[in-house]
């Protein structure tokens, strides 16, 4: 807005010179750090692990990650490095990106598993807005959020990018690799005078396993193998979307389930709390009345209390059995209570 006297911020960002030093730790610090802590025969594996991270001219360790496996060092002295940044946030963006890609960006995430770099032009004005617009925008959002570092520009204005470090290669390796690969089917093609011999089986490998049958054909068919391909991805973004959303419909059951059960379940305590008191009323309610001190009339009204809460009681416990029972179900139980209601009238 023009009227919010904040239209010309100064932006810093990881190519910039200015402040290059504050966006993580030094060499120089994390020497100063090891040094401190007494773990200075660690360097090499956390410079391996941690560094590589180019801000600016400078190389930038991840600080989240040093203090992380400092602290756990101090637990386990012999404990060695692992992954602490790769649960920091959520990475639903960077594999949406990655299930869009081609065949060349497959080819290319390979190059930096393997040590190797790719020339790209980032964009770092990029807005949410547009980041669907085109899937070369991967590779801004990989650099921008720290799954790959520069190493470099041309006169082109590509930038140099590989992987910067130990860690972020073990998290291409483990995940974006996988997810490349599920988006890839393993073909083999063999040719019989035109004949259709070849059976494309378990197409997508996902969160779960989809048939979609054999897709067989020659290689001149008109561009109806096309088609069906076609038809194959959409049957599978259809599939997908109704197993994703059976998984999300489940854990919210799950999770509907556990809140009432606890909840019954503190209610039957407390309704056991008040069977225990309106039982002791009842028994100083006969020593009252033994003593002259109370009208049997109120003896009564105590056992009437007392039965009240008996009955208040075995209905929360029958709440608090059925909503286990419930959880059970929400669990995978698959029974049908109606079901088997059926079937023992019929045995009986």
């Amino acid at each position: 807005s023009i009227f919010t006297g904040l239209n010309n911020f100064n932006v810093y960002t990881v190519k910039d010179v200015q402040y290059h030093e504050a966006f993580g730790f030094t060499d120089v610090e994390v020497r100063q750090m090891l040094e401190d802590y007494g773990f200075m025969e660690k360097y090499d594996a956390i410079k391996a692990w941690y560094d590589g991270y180019r801000f600016g001219t400078l190389d930038i360790y991840c600080p989240w990650d040093v203090v992380s496996y400092c602290h756990a060092l101090k637990m386990k002295p012999t404990i060695t490095p692992k992954n602490y940044w790769i649960n920091t946030s959520s990475n639903d963006i960077v594999r949406r990106f990655v299930s869009r890609a081609n065949t060349t960006t497959r080819d290319e995430i390979e190059v930096l598993i393997d040590g190797g770099s790719v020339k790209k032009r980032i964009r770092q004005e990029l807005t949410y807005r547009d980041l669907d617009s085109n899937i070369d925008n991967l590779w801004s959002i990989l650099f921008t959020t720290g799954y790959l570092t520069q190493r470099g520009f041309d006169s082109n204005d590509l930038t140099e990018l590989v992987i910067p470090n130990k860690e972020i290669r073990w998290i291409f390796v483990q995940q974006i690799r996988g997810w490349v690969h599920d988006r890839f089917p393993n073909l083999r093609i063999s040719l019989s005078g035109g004949l259709e011999n070849d059976e494309l089986s378990s197409f997508f490998k996902s969160p779960f396993s989809y048939a979609i049958g054999s897709i067989t054909g020659s290689i001149l068919d008109f561009g109806r193998k096309k088609k069906k391909y076609q038809a194959s991805i959409a049957a599978y973004e259809q599939a997908r979307y109704t197993y994703e959303q059976s998984v999300l419909q489940a854990f919210t059951d799950v999770n509907n389930a556990i809140v009432t059960y606890k909840r019954v379940y503190e209610a039957a305590a407390l309704k056991a709390e008040l069977r225990d008191a309106a039982s002791k009323y009842v028994q100083l309610a006969h020593v009252q009345y033994k003593g002259g001190t109370l009208n049997y009339i109120d003896v009564l009204d105590a056992q009437r209390r007392y039965f009240d809460a008996q009955i208040s009681l075995s209905n929360a416990l029958r709440d608090e059995y059925l909503a286990v029972v419930a959880l059970y179900k929400a669990l995978g139980g698959g029974w049908d209570m109606l079901q088997d209601d059926k079937n023992n009238t019929k045995e009986s």
